[in-house]
């Protein structure tokens, strides 16, 4: 079974600016993995980011612990991820960052936004190309519990990756991650693609397309995971290694390559915790470490 894109879904991907869902896991395996993660992983901050502070404390728990955590770093080198992105980015890939997305019955819904250069709180771009041009990124948002409008579901707008939206000011409370902006343009119910997602399936979509969750409406957490690749023509931190877009210093900070034969690349490389895998996911390899 190949675990390539087809070319139909290639174009799929260009018009629209995601695809999936795909399954990286059996359900009941996910749904288990995913509350472990969460108790074990996320309870204790990264030890590459114990010596800041984030503007957001709980980044310290949440980012990047491809790092430090075998199970987390197996997930996102998977091949049944990776394969399929090495069609949309090229045969090198690199994993640029990570993040846990825990959201509960307490949390606002996430308004529509667009990654584009992942700028944080600072207004600091996170990625850049030499040219100027709007960097590519790919991320692969996997669930680990349903995902539905009752449990904090996803939505995104199709075909609004083709350009870079305008944001305006905004009340804090009612804004993108409480940055006080909002996008300019108003996207009704009916432009909104809800997605429904079992545990263990992940979704590909670039930073340019809108996307939005809806408030958790039940007591479960909703648990997911995002893995952020990019190809080796785009820096990560052009502003160096001082601080992040939400003021997280990055003195020990590199890109992963989980796929291709990359030696070097425009940021530093820096391996997963279990080193570069194209495999795919077995129990007895998941140690949480």
């Amino acid at each position: 079974m190949t675990l390539l894109l087809t070319d139909a879904e290639v174009e799929t991907f260009k018009s629209r600016g995601f695809l999936g869902p795909f399954t990286v896991m059996p359900e009941d395996e996910a749904v288990a993995l995913g509350r472990r993660l969460v108790d074990e992983v996320t309870t204790t901050p990264s030890p590459f980011y114990a010596h800041t502070k984030a503007d957001i404390p709980k980044l310290n728990f949440i980012r990047d612990r491809h790092w430090d955590s075998p199970a987390v770093a197996r997930i996102l080198s998977d091949g049944r991820i990776v394969q399929r992105i090495t069609r949309l980015l090229g045969p090198d890939v690199l994993l640029w960052r990570s993040d846990f997305f825990v959201q509960g019955r307490e949390d606002r819904e996430t308004a529509p936004h667009q990654d584009m250069a992942f700028s944080g709180m600072r207004k600091i771009p996170a990625l850049a190309m030499a040219d100027g041009r709007m960097p590519l990124n790919i991320s692969a948002w996997i669930s680990f519990t349903p995902v539905d409008r009752e449990h904090g579901g996803l939505f995104v707008v199709p075909g609004t990756h083709h350009e870079v939206l305008r944001e305006v000011p905004a009340d804090p409370a009612n804004s993108i991650f409480g940055k006080g902006r909002v996008l300019e343009k108003n996207f009704t119910e009916q432009d909104r693609f809800e997605l429904k997602m079992r545990p263990g399936q992940f979704l590909l979509f670039t930073n340019l397309l809108v996307h939005g969750s809806y408030k958790t409406a039940v007591e479960r957490e909703r648990i997911a995971l995002s893995g952020r690749f990019i190809g080796p023509d785009v820096i990560v931190n052009p502003q160096g290694t001082e601080v992040s877009g939400h003021g997280m210093d990055l003195s020990r900070y590199g890109v992963t390559l989980v796929a291709g034969s990359l030696r070097s690349a425009p940021t530093p490389l820096r391996a997963l915790a279990c080193g570069n895998g194209s495999g795919s996911i077995s129990e007895e390899r998941m140690l949480l470490g």
